[in-house]
Order: C-alpha cells, then sequence, then structure tokens
C-alpha cells in the first residue's frame, strides 16, 4: 500500500480554486442553455437567436440513425433529433461540455422502396 502524505490547504488551494470555477463556469452554462431553450420555445427562432446573442448554429441536411456527425454516434442526441417535428424545438441535450438545443427543419421518408404485396 502507498502511504499517502496529506497535503497543506497552501499546497492544494490552486487545485481547489480551479476546480470551483470549473463547476461554477459548467453551473452557468448550464443555466444560460436553459434559458436559451425557454426563450426559443416560446417564439420557435432558434435561427434569430443564436444570431442576436452571438452562438454558433449549424444546419445538418439530414441525420439518420447511427449517422456519425460531429457529436460522433451519440445515442442521446441522435434519439433527440430524431424524434422531434418539423419545427419543434429539443429540450437542452447536454454533450459535455457542450449544451446543444436542436430544431427540425425538414424530415425525409428513409430512401428504401416500401414492398408491393
Amino acid at each position: 500500500m502507498v502511504d499517502e502524505k496529506q497535503r497543506s490547504l497552501e499546497e492544494v488551494k490552486d487545485q481547489i480554486a480551479q476546480g470551483l470555477k470549473r463547476e461554477k463556469g459548467k453551473a452557468e452554462a448550464s443555466r444560460k442553455a436553459d434559458d436559451a431553450f425557454y426563450s426559443m420555445f416560446r417564439n420557435r427562432d432558434l435561427e434569430g437567436y443564436s444570431k442576436e446573442k452571438g452562438i454558433p448554429s449549424r444546419q445538418r441536411v439530414f441525420l439518420r440513425k447511427g449517422m456519425r456527425s460531429r457529436t460522433g454516434r451519440n445515442e442521446t442526441f441522435q434519439s433527440s433529433a430524431l424524434a422531434l417535428k418539423v419545427g419543434e424545438i429539443s429540450p437542452v441535450v447536454t454533450l459535455p461540455p457542450n449544451f446543444y438545443i436542436l430544431k427540425a427543419i425538414n424530415k425525409k421518408e428513409s430512401g428504401f422502396p416500401r414492398s408491393k404485396k
């Protein structure tokens, strides 16, 4: 077993301060994401809100289940996106360290033809 030396407050205070700043930053980002969601939920204008606040907005042409995107193959992100109806805005999707709000602009039927019987 390794002997653990007890460190003084002086030795760890910078680490503690950094940890507290990081947690405060996460809480602030989460609060801002929630505020953004409630604002957009009322007026459904994701693009206008993004432009007004200087928040990056990305548009993906189409997303399909299992598709790799900038968020990777994240089930939460994909299921949230695919469950939306056209014009709907998602609740905040958290993929640390980022927060996303999604809007369905269009939907397209699967590319597989239906069989005729």
